[in-house]
């Protein structure tokens, strides 16, 4: 047990390096999803996958949160607003598995070759489904007309991922906290936060969809 904790540990001790050589890879395809607004949202689920299996190697039970669901469905329908194709997102997911792959392989170096083996494909199964999660859920977001009207009529971001003021013709929903996760998504994406709670609860339904299709 001792090793394996240590093995996530040192898995966690790379993440930085894992993000940089993330973001190589995508600059060396000419990925259009370093471009600014994008960047700060894609490498926080980058992020959010590489904790993911963390606790995978752990033995810990790995859920998608709920801010990470609603997050991706906008994401999907901002993208397809700005022309991205739904292919960038397949080709990141395999870009991002090339640099955690090596990470996860020098953290159980230590282990016996049939505990690292084990590990190996039990990070590698949380790492498939966190992504195809996200794919799937972010997909979502390229199929709804209403939610990417709603996106089309807000300000974009004025920077990368900075925030962007609410139209001024939507009242804000002001029963959430003004430091919830909720409040932050709406005002990165500059929509109201009643439309966040709708999308959530879509992409709730949907991700249920996906791990039932995963099993």
């Amino acid at each position: 047990m001792a090793g394996v904790h240590s093995a996530a540990q040192r898995f966690e001790g790379e993440r930085a390096a894992v993000i940089a050589a993330y973001a190589q890879g995508l600059a060396e395809a000419d990925s259009p999803l370093l471009r600014p607004g994008r960047w700060t949202r894609v490498r926080r689920q980058a992020e959010a996958i590489l904790r993911e299996c963390a606790a995978g190697l752990r033995d810990e039970p790995v859920t998608v949160s709920d801010a990470d669901l609603v997050t991706l469905e906008l994401m999907g329908a901002r993208r397809a607003i700005d022309g991205v194709p739904l292919r960038e997102s397949l080709r990141a997911a395999r870009v991002l598995w090339l640099a955690t792959a090596p990470a996860l392989r020098r953290a159980v170096a230590d282990l016996p070759p049939p505990d690292a083996e084990d590990l190996l494909r039990t990070a590698a199964e949380v790492f498939r489904r966190s992504a195809c999660t996200r794919i799937y859920v972010g997909a979502a977001g390229y199929g709804d007309a209403e939610l990417r009207e709603l996106l089309s009529e807000a300000k974009p971001p004025a920077a990368d991922g900075g925030p962007a003021a609410v139209p001024p013709q939507r009242t804000r929903d002001t029963r959430m906290p003004a430091g919830g996760a909720h409040h932050r998504i709406a005002r990165e994406l500059g929509i109201p936060e009643s439309a966040v709670r709708s999308t959530l609860r879509a992409a709730l339904r949907r991700a249920g969809e996906a791990e039932r299709k995963a099993d």
